[in-house]
């Protein structure tokens, strides 16, 4: 899905995951592209999981905005951003939702490697930093109502814990 401006929003209706399906999927600009080689699109996909196909990746290229949340209160199933490749002018990353951290339901959310121009926000029960997580010029909040842990680097302005989750950052 290509666009260079304006929203992008793929919905689900929460009764099932959106599939991300054994290719690589491209949402917001496509290097090399003719026809659409720079975004400034917001993109927005709700659904409750993202289900990987054995060989699938998702590449999210724009200098707007990113929100992965859920179409309900909380993510169904534990969510990994780990096959998700962010462009780097993306200028703001959103997971999950305050409800995503509140004690009720809450889904583990495993993150993998960003670097974001802008401020990264993350939602979840248990938190799980296993790559590169980095705000420039901006602050990283983490919202959690599980246990928090980090076996990679974190590079910020500012760094918020917040719930009632046990942070343990380490690296």
């Amino acid at each position: 899905v290509l666009a260079n401006q304006g929203t992008i929003n793929i919905t689900g209706s929460g009764t099932g995951p959106v599939l991300i399906n054994d290719a690589d999927t491209t949402i917001g600009y496509k290097s090399g592209s003719h026809h659409v080689d720079a975004s400034s699109s917001t993109i927005e996909i709700t659904e409750d999981a993202l289900t990987w196909g054995a060989s699938a990746a998702l590449s999210l290229n724009t200098s707007g905005t990113v929100a992965i949340t859920p179409y309900g209160a909380d993510f169904s199933s534990a969510l990994s951003t780990s096959e998700i490749t962010f462009s780097s002018d993306v200028s703001g990353l959103t997971i999950g939702k305050a409800t995503s951290a509140d004690g009720a339901g809450d889904a583990a959310v495993t993150l993998g490697a960003a670097m974001i121009a802008g401020p990264i926000t993350v939602y979840g029960g248990a938190l799980s930093i296993n790559a590169t997580l980095t705000a420039t010029s901006s602050n990283i909040n983490l919202h959690a109502s599980g246990n928090v842990t980090q076996t990679a680097a974190i590079t910020a302005d500012g760094l918020g814990l917040h719930g009632s989750g046990s942070f343990t950052l380490t690296n």
